[in-house]
């Protein structure tokens, strides 16, 4: 981040915050955010399906990317290979890396309800279809956030645990386990999405019950997508495990990442940092 984009960002969190929030963040720990859950009501999270999308198949190299050791040389070339590539949707956003660029190129979905960014576009529609066709159907509950609606989202849920007897620090520490402080969402990035099974509107772990999630958790990499945060690996993404949220990070980075059995965090751990 330059000097210019610190001084701009550090101006937003000062309008986020009220004098009194800012001494209630004192005691934060910042690895506690976690994306928004929210239950809305939903609608059909069909995605302009007008015309017929052929199902892809998976990129040819999937099967031949190497699952290779992290300490390897090998593994070095193969993982800096496909950074150089996906740059762009392998931007990585969490409590510890804020996401600054506003010039989100963005698409409209769910009949204008929601957008994404466009270079999820055309493998969401191929994913969707493919899942239609094996009789899976979702509900696509959050997509593109901007600054202003994670904003929105954090006072909403103050505001509410206010109202539950908290006071304003309790509040605003709860609110920040659930939902990410403006600025650090993967939902600003355009490339999250919380899609949800349409027999189960909740957003919480039953999702996980339900064969649609499990059919998407096994092959949205072969159309780009990873299981953002998954179980086991808390520590790392400092999110729980969230069976809904799903992110767009290219065909070969998600084989790669799935392969190997690793997060978007130790994909960044491989290569080399000087390029990022």
């Amino acid at each position: 981040m330059n000097k210019r984009q610190q001084k701009k960002y550090i101006r937003r969190i000062k309008k986020f915050l009220s004098v009194s929030l800012r001494i209630a963040c004192v005691s934060i720990v910042i690895w506690q955010f976690a994306d928004a859950m929210k239950n809305d009501s939903l609608e059909d999270a069909s995605v302009n399906a007008g015309n017929k999308i052929p199902v892809s198949t998976p990129h040819e190299n999937y099967d031949t990317i190497n699952v290779v050791n992290k300490e390897s040389e090998e593994s070095i070339g193969v993982e800096q290979t496909i950074y150089n590539q996906n740059k762009s949707t392998l931007v990585l956003v969490n409590w510890n890396h804020p996401f600054n660029n506003e010039d989100v190129q963005l698409v409209p979905i769910c009949k204008g309800r929601l957008e994404v960014a466009s270079a999820m576009y055309d493998d969401l529609k191929r994913m969707l279809k493919a899942a239609s066709n094996e009789g899976f159907n979702y509900w696509i509950a959050s997509g593109y956030r901007n600054w202003e609606k994670q904003q929105q989202l954090v006072n909403e849920d103050v505001g509410k645990y206010k109202r539950s007897g908290m006071t304003e620090g309790e509040a605003l520490s709860k609110t920040m386990q659930e939902t990410a402080m403006p600025g650090f969402s993967e939902h600003e990035t355009g490339l999250a999405l919380d899609i949800l099974c349409a027999e189960n509107n909740k957003m919480d772990i039953t999702q996980e019950k339900y064969a649609g999630n499990a059919w998407l958790q096994q092959h949205c990499s072969e159309y780009g997508f990873i299981l953002r945060y998954p179980r086991g690996k808390e520590d790392i993404t400092h999110i729980s495990y969230e069976p809904w949220h799903f992110r767009y990070v290219g065909k070969d980075a998600a084989a790669y990442i799935t392969q190997n059995n690793i997060t978007l965090e130790e994909f960044y751990e491989r290569i080399n940092t000087d390029t990022r």
